[in-house]
């Protein structure tokens, strides 16, 4: 049980850190999107080679954690499966899910308070920038 945790809390802080890498992308394009208005285009295309990029790379390496977490799911139900005698992993995995956070759907309401907490940051973002 402690593992299944222990996978749970790995799945979730590794959204955590997709989710914030998409805010540092979206700023990024927010910023070369605002350039290109003002016609501003070695700006603009300085902002791409930086940070665009550099929020790109960031949000592939978080990615690429969350799936080494969910991989450790993965692997953990196999190995469920088999020690439990019932060695099919389709079988095992609905179970699984139902014990970790990580795989339950959000509700509607934890979305809103989602959405509205990358709003807050966006709007602390723009003031510190002024």
């Amino acid at each position: 049980m402690e593992e299944l945790k222990t996978v749970d809390e790995n799945i979730i802080g590794e959204c955590i850190g997709v989710s914030h890498a998409l805010g540092d992308l979206r700023k990024a394009l927010d910023e070369v999107d605002v350039c290109l208005d003002k016609r501003k285009y070695s700006e603009a295309s300085r902002l791409g080679y930086g940070k665009v990029s550099s929020a790109f790379i960031f949000l592939q390496r978080t990615l690429g954690g969350l799936q080494h977490a969910y991989g450790q799911k993965e692997k953990l139900v196999s190995e469920i499966a088999l020690e439990s005698g019932v060695g099919v992993y389709e079988k095992v995995e609905p179970f699984v899910d139902d014990i970790l956070d990580s795989s339950k759907e959000l509700s509607e309401e934890e979305k809103a308070k989602n959405k509205e907490a990358r709003k807050y940051d966006e709007e602390t973002t723009k003031i510190k920038k002024r």
